[in-house]
């Protein structure tokens, strides 16, 4: 068909026909590629279960052999995941989904070796209940962060308590910080006061918003909240400022260097904000991770000195770092 539409192209009829089979080709070629996209996310479903059915035998392990062998296939497993998982978030088009993807990847990666410690420690002294107690919670979220990756790769609703996304919804914010400097960035001759003024102020009031949700989180020290805030009504300053210079210049052949200023001192300060932002998403998440590796190594410490009444103690500690991350 593309022959014979090539040696007479003028041809209404073997143009018809070339248009039919290109279509053709190129439905063909789309079923292709979503039925290789079903089997990728199959195949890590698939690897997703296997970790899962490990983990559910280390909980019933009953020595530090078995235990030891059922550690290393989980590692193996893991690794193999990770690695998918890795490919797959580079193909996904939110930022909210590629972000709560990476938090599942680490997630996993961390409490795997809480869970191996903790599963060795009540294998050892199974009289001591906080060892048990502190197993099954990596335990959990361990399933809980493959239960994350399994539903991102499903389309589902996903978990809140093992994503990054909820802190604020920062991919949706930076994304609203791009619309609004684009937005704002206009010819003074086509600035509308009664139209771009309220538009503009809107836009920024619906970030400042979602950037309180940062702000307020308990999680946010004090002096990263101060500065998110005056970022905040910084940028509601130099929004004002260019607005002022927009009106200054509607009648001019030139815009003004007055003007120029004000445009790049916006952007300035948008940046400076979304600095700010990222800074507060990376205290949060250090914070909740290393919180509470020094209180677990605390606890296995005082477990094997046989220390009763210190184990439980730290017991307690661990687990009031463990809430502070589920918060």
């Amino acid at each position: 068909t593309g022959h014979d539409f090539v040696e007479e192209t003028s041809n209404t009829d073997r143009r018809a026909r070339a248009i039919r089979a290109a279509r053709n080709l190129l439905s063909a070629v789309a079923r292709m590629l979503i039925m290789s996209d079903m089997v990728d996310v199959r195949i890590m479903l698939l690897q997703v279960a296997k970790a899962q059915e490990i983990m559910d035998l280390m909980v019933t392990a009953d020595s530090k052999k078995e235990l030891s062998e059922l550690f290393a296939s989980l590692n193996s497993c893991l690794e193999q995941l990770d690695e998918s998982i890795r490919r797959r978030i580079l193909e996904l088009r939110n930022p909210a989904e590629q972000d709560d993807m990476q938090a599942a990847r680490a997630w996993l990666k961390l409490n795997s070796i809480i869970m191996y410690t903790s599963s060795t420690a009540y294998i050892r002294h199974p009289e001591v209940d906080q060892a048990r107690l502190n197993r099954d919670f990596a335990h959990a979220q361990m399933s809980l962060a493959l239960q994350t990756m399994a539903d991102i790769l499903q389309g589902c609703a996903i978990n809140s308590d093992i994503c990054l996304s909820h802190y604020g919804r920062v991919g949706e914010l930076m994304r609203q910080l791009d619309h609004f400097q684009t937005r704002a960035y206009m010819e003074p001759s086509s600035y509308k006061d009664h139209l771009h003024r309220p538009e503009l102020e809107g836009l920024l009031e619906k970030i400042v918003s979602g950037v309180a949700a940062i702000a307020d989180s308990e999680n946010t020290r004090d002096e990263r909240k101060k500065r998110i805030v005056d970022e905040c009504n910084n940028l509601r300053q130099a929004l004002q400022d260019l607005l002022a210079e927009y009106e200054k210049n509607c009648g001019r052949a030139e815009p003004s260097e007055d003007l120029d200023l004000a445009m790049v001192h916006l952007g300035h300060k948008a940046k400076d904000l979304r600095r700010h932002l990222r800074r507060a998403i990376v205290d949060h998440v250090s914070d909740a991770f290393l919180d509470t590796i020094t209180p677990l190594m605390m606890l296995i410490e005082s477990a094997q000195r046989h220390d009763e009444r210190t184990t439980v103690e730290n017991g307690k500690r661990f687990q009031e770092h463990a809430n502070k991350i589920l918060q």
